[in-house]
């Protein structure tokens, strides 16, 4: 099945299978978005939302959305929650595989 526009998901790294998460639990805007064990938590939760061909990933916790800091198209650029600007850095593909997984 495809995603639900709307719809709350935890988001879990094939290689790692371990959750993306706000680190720290933050509520705050510029706090790291990492990987960690899955713990349930709140701060793992994301509501995924198709805007105009691509999505928005949200975190539940914190109303916040996942987005690259600028510049953001330089490799390992970190990864941070902030408010939502509508800027590209703050919009994701999401890419089905096939076999239940998306890239």
């Amino acid at each position: 099945p495809g995603i639900l526009s709307g719809g709350v998901y935890k988001l879990i790294a094939k290689c790692s299978d371990k959750a993306l998460s706000v680190q720290g639990a933050a509520t705050t805007a510029g706090a790291n978005v990492t990987q960690l064990t899955d713990a349930g938590s709140l701060h793992q939760l994301w509501t995924i939302e198709y805007i105009s061909g691509t999505y928005r990933v949200q975190s539940l916790s914190s109303n916040h959305v996942l987005s690259i800091l600028a510049p953001a198209t330089a490799d390992g650029t970190q990864a941070v929650q902030e408010a939502d600007t509508t800027a590209t850095r703050q919009r994701w593909n999401l890419v089905q595989t096939g076999d239940g997984w998306f890239k």
